[in-house]
């Protein structure tokens, strides 16, 4: 009885999961009205860099990414 009931509510989330995702033709972004990006896919514009922190944040192939600072293993 207990397998059986945690299958069944493994059957419903995993529906509510599926039913939970963007339409078809719509992208992930328009899904939420309040969805906001953080990063647009091409570069670091709209981002506030610390001080001091000396350009260790970068993009490459789509992907925000920060070096790492000399001296750290």
């Amino acid at each position: 009885m207990k397998s059986t009931s945690l299958a069944i509510v493994a059957v419903v989330l995993a529906f509510t999961a599926i039913g939970a995702g963007p339409k078809p033709g719509q992208d992930a972004a328009a899904a939420r009205a309040d969805f906001v990006s953080l990063f647009n896919g091409r570069d670091l514009s709209g981002w506030k860099i610390p001080p001091g922190d000396n350009g260790h944040w970068k993009v490459l192939n789509g992907t925000p990414l920060k070096s790492r600072s000399a001296g750290s293993g």
